[in-house]
């Protein structure tokens, strides 16, 4: 048992927290934020914010130290990004036009209105045969782009407390 807590302790203290270093997003916070950073890969912040789980995001691989001297600024919200498509990404995803208004309660239009509502999101998505929405395409552009960030950059599963038992 005692080899078991020396070897979790020297894991422990490989992955301490540097709060004066830059960290970037490596994988996805699959929709989370690190506090006010949305969890999109490529964001580069400036210093670890002591949230009580920066020890696991770095030793699953969510986070890494940030090594590089480039950077690309969000022209929208500031945010700076270790590449360029990491940042075009973000700005698709957060920042690109809105689809149509939003709306809090269909019941306040009037039949017209929500005819024209309905026409209008209609000509943006298709049915398939089984009558299941589909999205948007470029949703699914996004989708394909994080999915060969996460193939790339994998995180570290087997760094966790279950995989360790």
């Amino acid at each position: 048992m005692g080899r078991v807590s020396e070897q979790m302790d020297r894991q422990k203290k490989a992955v301490q927290p540097n709060y004066r270093v830059r960290y970037v997003v490596r994988g996805h916070f699959m929709g989370a934020n690190y506090g006010p950073y949305p969890g999109d890969p490529g964001l580069i912040i400036p210093k670890l914010l002591n949230l009580g789980k920066d020890e696991q995001l770095l030793r699953l691989g969510y986070l890494e130290e940030y090594k590089g001297k480039d950077s690309f600024e969000c022209g929208v919200c500031g945010n700076k990004f270790s590449e360029m498509k990491y940042r075009d990404t973000h700005h698709r995803k957060r920042h690109g036009p809105r689809r149509g208004p939003i709306i809090k309660n269909l019941e306040d239009l009037t039949d017209e209105q929500r005819q024209k509502l309905f026409n209008e999101v209609s000509s943006e998505y298709w049915t398939s045969p089984g009558g299941l929405r589909t999205g948007d395409p470029e949703d699914s552009e996004i989708l394909a782009e994080e999915r060969q960030h996460d193939a790339r950059a994998p995180l570290y599963m087997d760094k966790t407390a279950a995989s360790k038992k």
